[in-house]
């Protein structure tokens, strides 16, 4: 399987999100803990970025310093050649967390109040920016819903349309499939897939899971641990299989899942040789 460690190396300067030589240190008792060491990567328009890694390599973190939720100790993020301090509506994070609605209102209004907000858009044009969302997530029969009504899986979809109704430049997704039972998880990597056909919006989206990231993503960064660094920014050969078919099996499929297994098990020592598609 085919990879490449160029964006990894030097984020381009024409790319939509550009992130160079990031470090970030959590400021402790006693102490500080460096939780992600010299990060860099681009990102470009329309592109899927699957960010992959164990627990606690950093990747929710660096995924929120993008989002402006988390400050850098030393690098730069920029967006269009813009330097990232602080949130904004370009830049939108749907979580793990299947409860990111406001509760008492409707899951049209959520997403109208988002258009209001961020838009500035009069009620009538929010209202039907909102239901083209809905239909675009197949909740056009749920508008009038309270959140509480909805399964966890719907939860999600209308969070991913509040997110998507106000246009932004990047779509943040941190695990937001990972709370879910698999069947309803398969189901939305799917929908995810073909609203992405659709908009092409840039996402980045950050699991654990290399089944995911082989299904979902266009590339995929690993990352590894202590501190959270880069070992491999990587082309997915067999991402338009998966965006025609979610639950598709290409022989090279296992071939590489394999290659990424042994990427995540991979010591970092320089003298340890273990070569991708190796026994992870």
């Amino acid at each position: 399987m085919s990879s490449s460690s160029g964006a990894q190396e030097q984020a381009g300067s024409a790319a939509l999100l550009a992130v160079r030589d990031v470090t970030i240190d959590f400021e402790l008792r006693g102490g500080s803990l460096r939780a992600v060491e010299e990060v860099s990567f681009s990102a470009d328009d329309a592109e899927k970025v699957i960010i992959l890694g164990p627990s606690g390599c950093g990747k929710s973190t660096v995924l929120k310093a993008i989002g402006g939720f988390n400050h850098i100790t030393s690098g730069a993020i920029e967006l269009r050649g813009k330097p990232i301090s602080k949130p904004g509506p370009e830049r939108l994070l749907v979580f793990q967390d299947t409860n990111q609605l406001f509760p008492w209102r409707t899951v049209r209004s959520n997403i109208m109040f988002a258009c209001r907000v961020v838009l500035g858009l009069p009620k009538s044009e929010a209202r039907a920016v909102a239901d083209e969302h809905l239909a675009m997530v197949g909740l056009e029969r749920f508008g009038d819903f309270f959140p509480h009504t909805l399964s966890g899986g719907m939860k999600q979809r209308a969070a991913i349309a509040r997110a998507l109704s106000v246009d932004p430049h990047l779509l943040l997704m941190d695990e937001p499939f990972g709370a879910l039972d698999a069947q309803t998880r398969t189901h939305l990597q799917q929908e995810l897939n073909d609203i992405w056909g659709r908009t092409k919006k840039t996402i980045l989206f950050v699991t654990h899971s290399i089944d995911e990231a082989v299904r979902l993503g266009s590339r995929i960064i690993v990352m590894g641990k202590d501190p959270g660094h880069i070992k491999m920014d990587m082309h997915n050969p067999l991402h338009e299989v998966f965006e025609e078919d979610i639950e598709a099996e290409p022989v090279e499929a296992a071939e590489f899942r394999r290659e990424i297994r042994a990427l995540l098990h991979q010591v970092d020592d320089p003298d340890v040789t273990t070569p991708p598609g190796g026994q992870g």
